[in-house]
C-alpha cells in the first residue's frame, strides 16, 4: 500500500523478530472470511483529518501497534438472518486468539464496525 509500516520488534534467542501490521491485518482478514454470517469486509468511516492526511484511503482493517499491544479496528458487512452481537463477539474472540497465538502480540481490543447487512449471496 506504500504507507508507513509499523513493526513489532521482539527479541528472540538468535536476534530480533519483526512483525508488521500487515501480518496482523492478514490474520484478521482470514478470520473474517472464515466466520459464518459475514458477507465481506467493509471500509470503515474515517475522520475528516484522516481523509486529508491519508488521501481518503479507507481500509477495512486498521491495526494500531504500541509496544507489545495491538488494537484492531475492522469493518464488516454481515449477512441477513444472523444476530449482529453474536457474530461481532465471535469475530472479536477469534481474531484476538489467532493474532495472539500466531504472533505473540497481545490484543487489547478488537473494535467491530458493522457497515451494512445484506441478503445477497457471494
Amino acid at each position: 500500500d506504500g504507507g508507513a509500516v509499523m513493526e513489532q520488534n521482539r527479541p528472540v534467542a538468535t536476534g530480533n523478530l519483526k512483525i508488521s501490521e500487515e501480518v496482523v491485518s492478514t490474520i484478521a482478514k482470514q478470520v473474517i472470511t472464515e466466520t459464518e454470517g459475514v458477507y465481506s469486509l467493509a471500509p470503515q468511516p474515517v475522520s475528516l483529518k484522516d481523509t486529508v492526511l491519508k488521501a481518503g484511503i479507507q481500509k477495512p482493517v486498521k491495526i494500531t501497534l504500541n509496544s507489545d499491544v495491538a488494537v484492531i479496528d475492522i469493518g464488516v458487512i454481515l449477512k441477513m438472518g444472523y444476530k449482529v452481537k453474536d457474530i461481532a463477539e465471535k469475530i472479536q474472540n477469534d481474531i484476538k486468539e489467532e493474532v495472539q497465538n500466531m504472533t505473540g502480540i497481545t490484543v487489547s481490543a478488537v473494535n467491530i464496525y458493522v457497515a451494512d447487512a445484506t441478503n445477497k449471496s457471494k
